[in-house]
């Protein structure tokens, strides 16, 4: 239910072209604080970053007053350029910034960003995009094979049965036989297991509403034939 409303909110609210083109010139002035693998691994470093627009009324609301930036609202965006930059697609975050303010900003941003649109996202770069229950993940224990290529995108409340908590969006990826968390709470940790990693969602906390998993453009083969790709 969370989701859904955040996703009708990014149609609701719509953020105007030149707002967009501003925010865009603005984020291309700043260098993206990425690991030197090329990962964005923390976002409180993205405070220069606009993403959405700004509302007296609405920062006064929902943030205490602190102005709108992508060190609040950017978990998703930073979710999306994670794993374009696991597949070696190169995509700007100021270009992604501006791509999600078309049509995928809940709430002028103040919400973050719309899963169903972080999905298509995904989808339109020719990426295959497979929506895992979170039941299944939960149980998904299998141990991943040295070199193999898959990655996902988690989404959950922060603290579980609190919506003031606010949702964050994770991306997992897949190194050697291990997940790697991005821009997670607990600093990059890595996991053996899918189902290992939904249960440490928000350091053990949260409570995750909503997993996908992403294989690349020729990598046909899936982990399980019961996943439907969306």
């Amino acid at each position: 239910m969370i989701l859904f409303f955040m996703h009708l909110f990014s149609k609701m609210f719509h953020i105007k072209e030149d707002v967009s083109e501003a925010n865009r010139e603005n984020n291309r002035k700043f260098h993206v604080p990425t690991t030197g693998d090329g990962y964005i691994d923390w976002q409180e470093q993205m405070k220069s970053f606009r993403y959405g627009k700004q509302s007296d009324f609405l920062s006064d609301l929902l943030l205490g007053g602190e102005p709108l930036n992508a060190s609040i609202n950017g978990c998703g965006l930073i979710a999306v350029y994670n794993v374009l930059a696991y597949y070696g697609i190169k995509r700007s975050f100021s270009d992604i910034v501006y791509d999600f303010e078309k049509n995928g900003a809940s709430l002028f941003g103040y919400f973050g960003s719309s899963f169903n649109m972080i999905a298509g996202y995904i989808k339109k770069e020719g990426l295959q995009v497979s929506d895992v229950p979170v039941s299944y993940a939960k149980g998904d224990t299998v141990r991943f094979q040295t070199g193999e290529r898959v990655s996902y995108i988690i989404t959950g409340l922060n603290e579980k049965g609190r919506i003031r908590s606010m949702v964050h969006t994770i991306a997992l990826t897949c190194e050697g036989n291990l997940l790697r968390a991005h821009n997670d709470v607990t600093g990059g940790r890595l996991y053996s297991s899918l189902a290992e990693a939904v249960y440490d969602f928000g350091n053990g906390k949260g409570a995750v509403l909503k997993v996908i998993m992403i294989r690349g453009k020729e990598d046909e083969q899936d982990r399980d034939s019961n996943l439907q790709l969306q």
